[in-house]
């Protein structure tokens, strides 16, 4: 196994980071778990409570580690440069809150989609569609199974397969009344 490299500033690092980071939904998992565990820390302290505050970063990486092999099929930034990970968090957590995330992964020239291997595993390498991964969505099978109900090609009159399209049991027949 490659020994994992060891930084020497976090501007060298950054890059790394946002490459470990190039899914959506794990940028996503990781601004709620760290907003989750400044908000537990915040809770702790202002209840004096050492067992939140102790809760804190157990949250929060508990629900980060798991992204990234779910994910990201790659291994947590965290175990290989713990500290400059806690500031990666941050950043990220920063350029997402203030809207410059999408400048910072162009800036270096990483896919800010997640479309394209920027992680540390193959990074010239395409990722397959989720389309071809899992096969369709829930939601796209609903929503194609509606298409496909309201655009059913309308009967023709007197195509014997049903009623008339004007008729049915709330329409009065057309023509004379029979008289009692």
């Amino acid at each position: 196994m490659a020994q994992a490299k060891k930084f020497k500033t976090f501007k060298e690092f950054w890059p790394e980071y946002m490459r470990l980071h190039s899914r959506p939904i794990t940028r996503g998992i990781h601004y709620a778990g760290t907003l989750g565990g400044f908000a537990l820390a915040a809770a702790g302290i202002t209840m004096a409570s050492p067992a939140l505050v102790i809760a804190a970063p157990l949250f929060t990486y508990g629900l980060l580690f798991p992204s990234h092999p779910i994910f990201e099929k790659n291994v947590p930034a965290t175990l290989k440069n713990p500290f400059m990970s806690v500031g990666g968090d941050l950043k990220l957590l920063y350029c997402w809150m203030t809207g410059r995330i999408r400048d910072e992964y162009e800036k270096h020239g990483l896919d800010y989609t997640g479309k394209t291997g920027n992680n540390q595993n193959d990074p010239a390498v395409i990722r397959p569609s989720e389309s071809t991964t899992r096969g369709p969505s829930l939601l796209s099978g609903i929503r194609n199974k509606l298409r496909r109900s309201f655009n059913k090609p309308k009967p023709e009159a007197n195509d014997n397969n049903g009623p008339a399209p004007d008729s049915g049991p709330d329409t009065k027949p057309s023509g004379p009344t029979p008289s009692p």
